[in-house]
């Protein structure tokens, strides 16, 4: 994908080629100065750019996509001079024909990408804090469970620096935090710890 010239550097582009033509599709958003979700599908008959889980143009394709030894590139025509001066947070290439409610739910947050003959998973990340008293565990539960085993981390807030945060009895839906209190003599205080948990890259 990439903001080529014809269509100014504040618009997104996805180009394919079949060895004869090109097949571009255009954002109609502006993207310029933007965090975006960008999304390019092809089913083998059509070629659909989403941008933050719209649908921003579609075209027919004809015949077989030509092959070859070239680089697949983002943000940049090869060959060309056409090139997007950005940053891109995270790549996902899926071997697999996604629709128009896939991309939604992805981009609004359910992280379900339904699957040709593939189970569907959940996937994402879930955050939030509790309070935990020194020298004690509290149980943590997801509202919605993860498809696959997730990992977390926790941190206590600041003022409790030097205790140290622990993850046991990790699980799908859930795990305990526990907070350990560093140094003798003083009573036992409750505390924020913030704990995030996620399971890309192991689905």
């Amino acid at each position: 994908m990439s903001g080529a010239s014809t269509v100014g550097s504040s618009y997104m582009r996805a180009s394919i080629n079949n060895g004869a033509s090109n097949y571009d599709v255009d954002s109609i958003q502006n993207v310029s100065h933007q965090n975006i979700f960008a999304v390019m599908t092809y089913n083998g008959t059509y070629l659909t750019l989403y941008v933050n889980g719209t649908v921003q143009s579609t075209i027919s394709v004809t015949n077989n996509l030509q092959q070859n030894v070239y680089d697949f590139t983002i943000g940049h025509i090869l060959g060309g001079d056409a090139t997007d001066d950005e940053y891109v947070s995270e790549v996902w290439i899926l071997n697999n024909t996604i629709n128009s409610t896939d991309v939604s739910s992805i981009y609004n947050g359910a992280g379900v990408i339904s699957c040709k003959s593939e189970p569907v998973v959940e996937s994402g990340i879930k955050s939030g804090s509790v309070t935990v008293t020194e020298d004690t565990c509290q149980a943590v539960s997801f509202n919605t469970s993860f498809g696959s085993m997730p990992v977390a981390v926790g941190n206590v807030q600041s003022g409790a620096k030097d205790n140290v945060v622990s993850i046991g009895s990790l699980s799908a839906s859930g795990f305990n935090i526990c907070l350990s209190k560093v140094g003798a003599g003083s009573p036992a205080s409750n505390y924020t710890v913030y704990w995030i948990a996620t399971n890309f890259g192991n689905p």
